[in-house]
């Protein structure tokens, strides 16, 4: 558990003027430069703990909210990509934030390049995607697995049974990690990627577990099965929204993205987010620079460090 977590910053909510619930949370230095964090998908605000370590010491402040549905968020059937712009503009408000930058990973990278069209450059200092979501509604879906085709398909011609899948999968894989065999299997593979990041002699920052440090096994296993399970809180349907909601029209055409400049991180080895996906809408996008790291999805936390360091350089972590 991180100390995010202990001193309830992990657990806060705005009221927006639409009188719904904006949950987010907080990571890094509480008084440091602010980076807006969007979770991936189907995630929640506590996906914002990878970033914890390295931007305490850098002196960030990681705000990371959730989107409509998930977490603490109020669930709205007519939210889209482009309306939660408006969201974040209350959120910076609310908490009383002149400059800014944002990043978006995953799931996430769809709205920070809304952010990039609709916010202005007076508010945002830097604006990132790392392996973001490809642009399906253009045939980005090409290079994609199979099981995301398969999910294209039912949200697009059977979301009532797909709602019914994604709970059934949710309420299964509750079960088996309840389990006194389920726990020890999540122990053995906490102990073994900490075994495997400490002979590599690295800090594993995914979930803020940190091998040097020994934080409890137990609690590991905690913490992963709470940002495991937060964003199905309010139940499926939210992620079969936003699912169908990456793969129509995002509501703008990627050139019409002029903030100069959005910088974009991709995996070579990466079948989640494909880098051909990738690098169209590095290519579609005004300006932009791509930084391409041989791995996969998941091994973007490799590249935390360099992410930080060009959205927020040591020169902006004092500049509040």
């Amino acid at each position: 558990m991180s100390s995010s977590a202990e001193s309830g910053r992990d657990s806060q909510t705005i009221t927006l003027s639409s009188y719904r619930t904006l949950g987010f949370a907080e990571y890094g230095s509480p008084t440091g430069y602010p980076l807006i964090y969007f979770h991936g998908f189907p995630s929640s605000r506590l996906e914002g703990e990878i970033l914890h370590k390295a931007a305490r010491k850098r002196n960030i402040r990681v705000v990371a909210p959730d989107r409509p549905g998930f977490g603490l968020s109020t669930y709205d059937p007519n939210y889209t990509i482009t309306s939660w712009v408006e969201d974040v503009r209350e959120l910076v408000k609310q908490l009383n934030l002149q400059r800014f930058a944002v990043l978006g990973l995953s799931g996430g990278g769809p709205y920070a390049l809304a952010c990039a069209k609709d916010l202005p450059a007076s508010m945002m200092t830097s604006v990132g995607v790392a392996v973001g979501s490809p642009y399906w509604a253009e045939g980005g879906f090409g290079d994609m697995p199979w099981w995301s085709r398969i999910s294209y398909w039912l949200v697009k011609y059977a979301p009532g049974p797909a709602t019914l899948l994604v709970s059934g999968l949710v309420g299964v894989t509750r079960l088996v990690t309840g389990t006194s065999w389920g726990k020890r299997m999540i122990d053995k593979a906490v102990e073994a990627e900490r075994k495997k990041q400490k002979e590599k002699g690295e800090s594993n920052q995914l979930g803020g577990m940190d091998p040097l440090q020994g934080e409890p096994i137990e609690e590991s296993r905690q913490g992963l099965l709470r940002a495991l399970f937060e964003p199905f809180t309010q139940g499926s349907k939210p992620t079969i929204r936003e699912l169908k909601l990456f793969t129509i029209d995002w509501g703008f055409e990627l050139k019409e993205v002029g903030y100069d400049k959005v910088m974009m991180w991709g995996g070579t080895k990466d079948v989640n987010a494909p880098i051909s996906g990738v690098r169209y809408i590095a290519s579609a996008v005004q300006h932009s620079e791509l930084r391409e790291y041989e791995g996969s999805h998941g091994e973007i936390v490799t590249q935390v460090d360099d992410i930080l360091d060009t959205l927020v350089p040591e020169e902006a972590r004092h500049l509040l």
